[in-house]
């Protein structure tokens, strides 16, 4: 879990580095020092590492919930940093988005235009590469958990579906997170902790009984706390 959020951060980082060396040479004037096709290589080369990052951690993330589900265990619960990390990724999607639309602009005139398609499809490969770092993860923790519940699966394949998605996969790890996080509430028992004016609080379909003089009924009652794991 912690190298996969390590590799989270590692992406976004990477992805900042690209914005901040590509953009600055879309709007400088032609120089012949060089320092705008300096800065264009190496904004490419940061983009290139964020998308090598993000294929290695979408395999990683894969080829171990594949193994998880095998053994009938839980894949990691990794829905809270991957909303976090889809959040912060957002403007750098949007400068991403930018670049690759006035490079393609650029390449329109007779003389360059044969390698248009080349861009196009580099630029959508390479940044669809990055949508599956952060996405895989989530998409095998639901994986598991459809494997292993009856009712509420329509709202988990639509969010598996989001998650292969631009801009839906935000929506697709918000419902993933609210999911995960519902489920942690509840244990075997199906009785749910809540908390109420900050204190923490039992609700569901078994009742704390009252222990009162009965030694048999104190017995059960410790029984219960200790299967609600709060003692």
């Amino acid at each position: 879990m912690k190298t996969t959020k390590i590799l989270f951060l590692l992406q976004t980082v990477l992805m900042a580095l690209s914005v901040t060396f590509a953009v600055p040479p879309i709007f400088m004037p032609p120089d012949e020092s060089g320092l705008s096709l300096l800065l264009f290589t190496a904004g490419a080369a940061c983009f290139l590492s964020a998308a090598a990052v993000a294929a290695s951690n979408a395999l990683r993330a894969l080829f171990a919930g594949l193994k998880k589900i095998r053994a009938s265990e839980p894949p990691e619960d990794l829905t809270k940093s991957t909303l976090l990390f889809k959040i912060l990724q957002i403007p750098l999607y949007c400068a991403n988005y930018v670049c690759w639309a006035l490079l393609s602009a650029a390449l329109l005139n007779p003389f360059m235009l044969i390698a248009l398609p080349f861009v196009i499809v580099s630029g959508t490969v390479l940044t669809y590469t990055l949508l599956l770092g952060t996405s895989v993860p989530n998409v095998m923790f639901a994986v598991g958990s459809l494997c292993g519940k009856k009712a509420g699966k329509g709202r988990l394949i639509a969010a598996v579906v989001f998650h292969f998605l631009f801009v839906l996969d935000l929506p697709g790890a918000i419902i993933l997170y609210i999911t995960a996080k519902n489920e942690k509430k509840h244990d075997g028992t199906g009785a749910r902790r809540v908390f109420f004016r900050g204190k923490k609080r039992i609700t569901g379909p078994e009742r704390i009984p009252a222990a009162g003089n009965d030694p048999h009924r104190t017995r059960r009652a410790h029984t219960f706390f200790q299967k609600m794991r709060i003692f």
